[in-house]
């Protein structure tokens, strides 16, 4: 599909919104974004909430909503009984982009729960991953939760023989079921695999994959589904009497396994896969544990290693930024260039950070939990929200990031099957418009290329794509 692309001489600037589509809705949210220059600065803190009672109250993922707010999934009011973390439950938290509270739900089994992934629905809703526990002592099965847009629940299911089993991460696919990985107990074996669960919408098995490389532990922590349908999973696998070592592995759309790699940073070291992006069919980027710091792990398509960078910080997961730099969070905050080169870093936060989401001005909001003793809190969800690189919060001008390109609103809208975007130019730039579904998943480049000052407009055709939900972005170098 080769895009049709119009100019005609400036124009009056305005803002604009999103773009409706199609037969049954189709709904494009434009997200403009203005590359930053390899001088990026520490950006400055705006805010810092705390929610949660006097139990152990944690976030562990969090997401950027359709709306502009945010939903983490964690724990609350987890305890220690006989040594043991006892009677916490799924907690799922929706707030506005301000951080303040819309909802908080709560998913109880009978003894210790955990959510450990949220990601949001095609629908609006959300799918939950953690475990559920309630059998035999240090026994979990995994569970899959599925809820409205409120936070209540449509369906619940548990995954297992409740031996050892967990969901770490969830995605929903392109044909509106879902693929979980985490890890299984094989009896067979006597160890952990590696796991690979593709359900329906309704959360029912459609087959199940096991992976490992060692003879003792094997996780898989994060899942991505790749353009082409197949699924790559970062993880952790080890050996009896080997120190830990980094795992990635690569399955097709029916769970056959495609390739397996195990990666060392060093020697006798502990190596953990965390996190994993992959980058525009040219393979992935992995973000990896070795000892007490972190390391970024680029790869080709098939998993063989590129290069390696070193972090400063025992990272926990990150994301891609706006201007195909990284931004990684864990113990610290630490930003790099698309090279991994580090731009800055954030020593101390004010708690322990295990979700980072850049926001459409080009700032950062962190989440995790902290340790509050006061008033017998023992911890609470966190939420750090930073503001953009380079901006300062004083009335300072000369450090902040011009605006050289504005997104308007498409027409027709609705639209069946074609529409025209409309922008603007404030000077020459290098312009990239590209077309991602909710996945996340890049579809197709509009525009890459350079462009005058003026106004222009980009034709989309989507007779190709089904309805659904898909995001238009801009960027300008």
């Amino acid at each position: 599909m080769k895009p049709r692309i119009f100019t005609s001489p400036p124009m009056k600037m305005q803002s604009s919104l999103f773009i409706n589509s199609s037969t049954v809705l189709l709904l494009f949210l434009l997200l403009l974004a203005a590359t930053l220059q390899a001088t990026a600065q520490q950006p400055d803190s705006l805010w810092t909430k705390v929610y949660g009672g006097p139990g152990y109250d944690r976030g562990h993922s969090m997401i950027q909503t359709a709306d502009g707010g945010l939903a983490i999934i964690g724990e609350y009011g987890g305890f220690m009984e006989a040594g043991r973390r006892r009677k916490g439950q799924v907690w799922l938290v929706k707030t506005d982009a301000s951080g303040d509270t819309l909802w908080t739900k709560t998913y109880r089994g009978s003894d210790y729960d955990l959510g450990n992934a949220v990601r949001q629905t095609s629908d609006g809703g959300y799918i939950l991953a953690g475990y559920t526990s309630g059998g035999p002592i240090n026994t979990v099965s995994a569970w899959l939760i599925r809820t409205d847009t409120k936070g209540d629940t449509l369906w619940t299911r548990t995954y297992g023989s409740n031996a050892e089993e967990s969901a770490n991460d969830v995605i929903e696919t392109a044909d509106g079921g879902f693929v979980f990985t985490g890890f299984a107990w094989s009896t067979i074996r006597g160890s952990q695999d590696a796991w690979l669960v593709k359900t329906d919408s309704m959360g029912d098995t459609l087959w199940t994959s096991r992976f490992f490389s060692g003879d003792r532990k094997n996780v898989g922590n994060r899942i991505q589904e790749n353009l082409d349908g197949s699924y790559v999973v970062a993880g952790t696998t080890q050996k009896r009497g080997v120190e830990e070592d980094l795992f990635l592995f690569s399955a097709d759309k029916d769970g056959k396994e495609l390739w397996s790699k195990t990666y060392q940073k060093t020697n006798n070291s502990v190596d953990n896969g965390r996190d994993i992006i992959e980058i525009e069919n040219d393979g992935f980027m992995v973000l990896g544990f070795s000892g007490f710091a972190s390391w970024l792990l680029r790869t080709d398509t098939s998993g063989d290693t590129l290069w390696t960078k070193k972090l400063t910080f025992n990272g926990q997961s990150f994301k891609r930024t706006h201007d195909g730099g990284f931004i990684i969070t864990g113990s610290g905050l630490e930003r790099t260039d698309s090279a991994g080169d580090t731009l800055w870093t954030m020593h101390s936060l004010g708690g322990i950070s295990n979700s980072v989401e850049q926001t459409s001005d080009g700032g950062f909001v962190i989440s995790g939990y902290n340790l509050n003793y006061d008033n017998n809190t023992l911890e609470d969800l966190w939420i750090f929200r930073l503001g953009p690189e380079g901006a300062s919060t004083s009335n300072r001008t000369d450090n902040v990031i011009p605006k050289i390109a504005t997104l308007h609103q498409n027409y027709p809208n609705p639209f069946n099957p074609a529409t025209i975007i409309p922008f603007d130019l404030s000077a020459s730039a290098h312009v990239k418009v590209e077309i991602y579904d909710m996945l996340g998943r890049r579809l197709v480049t509009l525009i890459n290329g350079m462009m005058t000052a003026g106004s222009h407009q980009v034709q989309f055709d989507a007779d190709h794509l089904s309805s659904g939900i898909y995001l238009v972005r801009l960027e300008t170098t």
